[in-house]
């Protein structure tokens, strides 16, 4: 199961065209500017263990919702000593470090998207010395 979490910041698309005049031909790509970031988590709940990764991917879109190729994304983390991150690009690794809980950011421009992560480190198992109780 796929967690999806949007956050939508609202932008202004701006699409420069240049100027067409004596006969030349304008080669300049237009600036598009992404309005929404899409997060979606390899694998839903909460890390159990230290050391555990999730891949987590992002998609951009521009103000008519079509998808940004290659896009430029900053990925952090709200607390470090909970989950790193690492990446760029569409894709970044999330790993588990300490218990508690941790806000992932994706940002690109002015838009914005953040997944909240959560370590709680299970007990595997529970042994007993002869003699105790």
């Amino acid at each position: 199961m796929l967690r999806t979490i949007v956050r939508t910041s609202v932008v202004l698309g701006v699409v420069i065209f240049g100027a067409c005049g004596g006969g030349s031909s304008d080669t300049t790509q237009p600036v598009v500017t992404v309005a929404s970031i899409t997060l979606t988590a390899s694998a839903a709940g909460a890390f159990t263990s230290f050391a555990d990764t999730r891949v987590i991917s992002a998609v951009a879109k521009d103000a008519s919702g079509a998808t940004v190729s290659s896009p430029t994304i900053t990925w952090s983390t709200s607390n470090a000593s909970v989950a790193t991150v690492s990446g760029s690009g569409s894709s970044a690794t999330v790993t588990s470090v300490g218990n508690g809980t941790a806000t992932i950011s994706a940002k690109s421009g002015t838009a914005t998207s953040t997944l909240d992560v959560t370590v709680a480190q299970a007990v595997a198992s529970v042994a007993t010395a002869a003699g105790s109780t």
